[in-house]
């Protein structure tokens, strides 16, 4: 294994991007702005000095990002990315929130749909993004870039729209990232795929792939599937989720050895994100007049395995 020289993130003009959630995507969005030597802080919840690792085909990089916390927070946020869990977005959002700029942009970053809920200053401009990107810890400070995906980034407010497409200009050069005009239809294809995997490999137990080898996983994908496509049939979201269960099959297959990371928060004693993926469905579903008997077990199932995750020794 190859190792490049330590790589200093100071010192450069570009714009300096505070990343709240300092977790395995967080830290490989780090990693490749410091790669850049574009400045680059992430917020914890301890302020220290110290080396990230990112390991990409081999070859080993080490980088020395600054990690600082809410609370010792001194200069003014104008470059935010969310790579928080989605049920942990608007508490992580509220610690920074008096240092960020009023005209501040700010990138969302994860699963569900937590970034469209959200209330900003009119002049702070939301993104949301969505990304196939694999990267895992080998420790806090040690990132795999596993497997190379796309990240698909668009507004959610009206003032992120001046910014609009140079908004990819802002960001890691070195990560596929394209643009799109309307995320919020990619959060929602995100999401829609994400109902019919995650809480089963939880229930299951097992690796995503894993799924298609049990027939009682695979009827419940069907029903999973033909739950949400009702909710965005009745959305008028598009034709695209009605080959829902083969997008499924076809994820499943690509992903087949990776441990979701619902399963890896309840085996790791965390809280999921169930109540913005399943749970989010179904209080669409509740407004719209449509029962989702299966998703509605699936979310009581994993609040429950929450339960009993959170009390083991």
């Amino acid at each position: 294994m190859k190792t490049k020289p330590n790589v200093s993130c100071t010192g450069h003009k570009s714009p300096h991007w505070y990343i709240l959630g300092p977790g395995s995507i967080g830290c490989l969005w780090a990693s490749y702005w410091a790669q850049n030597n574009d400045p680059v802080s992430l917020i914890g919840r301890q302020a220290h000095a110290a080396t990230l690792k990112l390991s990409v085909d081999n070859t080993t990089q080490t980088f020395n990002i600054e990690t600082t916390s809410a609370e010792q927070l001194s200069t003014p946020i104008k470059y935010l990315l969310i790579t928080t869990k989605a049920q942990h977005t608007r508490e992580a959002l509220n610690s920074v929130q008096r240092r960020l700029d009023d005209d501040a942009v700010i990138v969302v970053l994860q699963n569900g749909m937590a970034a469209t809920e959200l209330s900003l200053h009119p002049q702070q401009k939301l993104f949301a993004a969505t990304t196939t990107d694999g990267a895992y810890r080998v420790n806090p400070r040690y990132i795999v870039h596993a497997g190379k995906g796309l990240t698909h980034i668009g507004p959610l407010s009206t003032s992120a729209q001046q910014l609009n497409h140079n908004i990819i200009k802002l960001l890691p050069t070195a990560l596929h990232i394209d643009y799109s005009d309307d995320i919020s239809l990619r959060l929602w294809q995100k999401l829609a795929v994400n109902c019919a995997i995650n809480g089963l490999t939880v229930l299951h137990q097992c690796r995503n792939g894993e799924l298609l080898t049990l027939p009682e996983a695979r009827q419940s994908i069907t029903d999973l599937c033909r739950e949400v496509i009702a909710v965005t049939q009745a959305l008028q979201l598009g034709e695209w989720f009605l080959q829902l269960e083969d997008e499924v099959h076809n994820v499943l297959k690509l992903t087949a050895n990776n441990i979701n990371s619902m399963l890896q928060d309840i085996r790791q004693g965390h809280s999921t994100e169930i109540d913005h993926i399943n749970g989010y469905l179904c209080r669409q579903a509740e407004q719209l007049g449509i029962t989702l008997p299966h998703n509605q077990a699936l979310v009581r199932a994993i609040q429950q395995a929450e339960a009993t995750a959170s009390v083991l020794p």
